[in-house]
């Protein structure tokens, strides 16, 4: 059997934003989207509030506009602000 060596990593995320739709009608595409976004990359955090406030936290502002360009365009194809 291989031994496998476990590499772990700390990270902090220090920008967290809300996320709105843009259109009233497309109040579901954001929390899939969302849910989508955070299976697809491990550093980021997609939180979903009962609030109906969906927060992004990542660690870098470069991640945030990568996240959100996904968002938009991949996962939930809708757009946010």
């Amino acid at each position: 059997m291989q031994n496998l060596n476990v590499i772990k990593f700390g990270v902090s995320l220090v920008i967290r934003v809300a996320v709105e739709h843009k259109n009233p009608a497309d109040s579901p595409k954001p929390v899939e989207g969302l849910k989508r976004l955070a299976k697809s990359d491990l550093i980021v955090q997609c939180v979903i509030e009962e609030s109906s406030e969906n927060i992004i936290a990542v660690a870098r502002e470069l991640l945030l506009e990568i996240c959100l360009k996904a968002l938009e365009e991949d996962h939930a194809t809708i757009q946010v602000t």
